[in-house]
């Protein structure tokens, strides 16, 4: 059971029937870009030689026709020539988020079709032992990186090599933040192309990751789109999110991985109700803005004084009723509920 569930339904429940037409050129487009039916195979923890069986969750190496997926966090090595652009051989594609790394001269080649997406922590490293142009990357005869380029790091919209093909979205933002002791993780597309859901992940180590929840998406559209999902409880520490899609035809994608750090800060609001004098104890209270706001979100003038990790407000000049107190700083922004009654 995934560790906390958002308020989208899950992404089994989204896969109904489409109409002909979208199915048929949902299907036609894979079949010409990604495959509809290659398998999945991912590096697992640990990485290992490109070559050896035992470094992918398959337990074989990658074939043609497949979708290979290094995680972040992980490295896949090269240390023998990878070819998968033999006549007839289905197009591939890389999905690069941890690393890939050259042994001196070695090269990958894919067919025509194929494709290399790198995301924001992914990154291609050549071996550093003056492999100039003899170590490469090539895709229908046509070199798209060599050594002499140096270190190829992601961005947060992706790196892509070969990719003749729209891809099925176009990710422009992505970020966390901190509110209520629950981590809100929001992302944006530019576009989308027969999409079904998102799904978000996390894990502590970048390595074991565990499903969160999935996200509805738009489907088609040109529009710029906005999401939200909440982690209620999220790790104390670092942690990473990992966004994902999966389209129409069930062809997952990831997308991004982001780097969060939450510290728990907890508060003691007392006495309630208030009568004149309320007392907040915590941390960080010196770095904090805090604030007072109404019912109807006016800010309300309170007098405050700071005693070490103690704060008095005086309530006695407010009229009865309920009140929120906002407590924003790095750590955390926190709206606690107030009721006001005097006596």
């Amino acid at each position: 059971m995934p560790k906390h569930s958002g308020s989208k339904t899950t992404g089994t429940q989204h896969r109904t029937m489409r109409n002909f037409t979208q199915v048929f050129f949902a299907i036609v487009f894979v079949l010409l870009a990604f495959n509809s039916k290659a398998t999945i195979i991912t590096a697992k923890a640990g990485g290992g030689n490109w070559n050896a069986a035992g470094t992918w969750n398959l337990g074989r190496v990658p074939i043609c026709g497949d979708t290979i997926v290094i995680p972040a966090g992980v490295t896949v090595h090269v240390a023998a020539n990878v070819s998968l652009d033999a006549g007839g051989c289905a197009p591939v594609t890389i999905q690069v988020a941890g690393r890939l790394t050259f042994a001196n001269g070695r090269k990958i080649r894919l067919s025509a079709g194929g494709c290399m997406q790198i995301s924001l922590t992914g990154q291609i490293n050549p071996s550093g032992a003056g492999g100039g142009n003899s170590e490469l990357i090539e895709i229908n005869g046509q070199d798209w990186w060599q050594a002499a380029d140096g270190v190829l790091n992601g961005t947060l919209t992706g790196v892509f090599l070969g990719c003749g093909v729209a891809l099925p979205v176009e990710l422009v933002d992505y970020s966390i933040e901190y509110i209520n002791d629950a981590a809100e993780i929001v992302f944006t597309t530019a576009s989308e192309r027969e999409l079904d859901y998102f799904v978000i992940e996390v894990s502590r180590d970048g390595s074991y990751w565990q499903e969160l929840g999935t996200v509805d998406a738009t489907g088609t559209t040109t529009t710029e789109t906005s999401y939200r999902f909440t982690d209620k409880s999220p790790f104390n520490g670092v942690s990473y999110y990992r966004l994902s899609e999966v389209d129409v035809n069930g062809v997952n994608m990831e997308l991004n991985v982001l780097v969060g750090n939450y510290t728990a800060v907890k508060y003691l609001l007392y006495p309630v109700p208030v009568n004149k004098t309320m007392f907040l104890e915590g941390a960080y209270l010196e770095e904090s803005n805090i604030k007072v706001i109404n019912s109807v979100g006016d800010v309300v003038n309170v007098n405050s004084v700071l005693f070490g990790d103690k704060l008095s407000f005086d309530f006695s000049e407010l009229k009865n009723g309920i009140y929120y107190l906002v407590i924003e700083n790095a750590f955390t922004k926190k709206t606690e509920r107030v009721s006001v009654v005097h006596k």
